[in-house]
């Protein structure tokens, strides 16, 4: 009898370990899947972009935004502001749309869930580009963190944006 409860009782602590697995592994990934939608959204540049496909993007980047952001940068005497969705997307097409070339890649992104609901990522970010009216281009890598709140329809929408200091070379 009680080895028939034993072996329930690990068969229990087995399935419930594999069910938090998996969920932890599929919000992850939909987490990480948020980082790829925003590189591919950066590489459509330029003034000449079709603006059915402008107003497409901008609807996907919408639906990676809670509807205010926070943003800290330390570059900016430790300020931090905040912005809301709509305010974010316009400026960020605004940039993309002076932009000749533009490039967004996330590297060794690390995502952990410090309470149900809440995702944070931490890894680096590379933007690279040219800006032809500024006569140059650009190209720098940042540290980044990056909080998320899993939403009432289940998506994950970015709420703080926090930026590691530029290391002085």
């Amino acid at each position: 009898m009680k080895i028939r409860i034993s072996a329930l009782a690990i068969a229990a602590a087995a399935a419930a370990g594999f069910f938090w697995w998996r969920v932890s592994t599929a919000d992850e990934r939909a987490v990480k899947r948020a980082f790829r939608e925003l590189s591919a959204l950066a590489e459509k540049a330029g003034p000449d972009v079709n603006p059915v496909l402008a107003a497409l993007d901008a609807s996907r980047l919408r639906k990676l935004l809670a509807p205010s952001v926070e943003f800290s940068a330390p570059e900016l005497r430790g300020r931090s502001w905040t912005e809301s969705r709509d305010e974010i997307v316009r400026q960020a097409f605004a940039a993309k749309a002076r932009a000749a070339r533009l490039s967004l890649v996330f590297e060794d992104v690390d995502v952990s869930f410090p309470s149900p609901g809440r995702a944070t990522a931490i890894g680096e970010a590379t933007l690279s580009g040219s800006l032809p009216e500024f006569g140059g281009s650009f190209d720098g890598t940042r540290e980044f963190s990056v909080s998320f709140r899993r939403d009432a329809s289940g998506d994950w929408r970015a709420t703080r944006v926090a930026a590691a200091p530029v290391a002085a070379k």
